[in-house]
């Protein structure tokens, strides 16, 4: 294996969310823990759920999981700013912010699947350098009829 650094340490980039011409940051998916990027995950999944669901019960329990992750994403946000966030715009960071947590974790999956394929001498192909004959096509036997 070359000698490629699988982790590199760079300052971290964070994202603004703007309201009312002032920008909040938003924390990078690096800065959170697993632990903390599976519930937000999850409760994101969740959301989907209740949002399917056409009852009272589930709408307000969809309602206060969409302000809990919304105003988790936020670094730092005054809870008078944050109270004048209607409802929909309040989705609306969630799915940002959960499109980012998902985008790094592909990222760092596809990263991963690279370096365990690497270790274990696995090539990536190259196309069809390979002879297809011989190979069976699921076809039978048998000619068709009439030949």
């Amino acid at each position: 294996m070359a000698d490629e650094a699988i982790l590199s340490l760079e300052p971290i980039k964070r994202d603004f969310i703007r309201i009312n011409g002032e920008g909040f940051e938003i924390y990078a998916p690096d800065e959170l823990s697993v632990e903390a990027c599976q519930e937000i995950t999850r409760d994101g999944a969740l959301i989907g759920e209740l949002s399917a669901k056409h009852d009272k019960a589930s709408h307000k329990k969809m309602a206060k999981l969409i302000d809990e992750v919304a105003h988790r994403a936020f670094v730092e946000i005054p809870d008078e700013v944050f109270d004048k966030i209607p409802g929909f715009q309040r989705m609306q960071i969630v799915s940002v912010f959960t499109g980012l947590l998902l985008r790094q974790a592909t990222g760092l999956a596809g990263a991963t699947a690279r370096a365990v394929s690497g270790l274990a001498g696995v090539k990536p192909s190259s196309g069809s350098s390979g002879s297809l004959a011989g190979l069976p096509t699921g076809g039978g036997a048998a000619r068709p009829s009439g030949t």
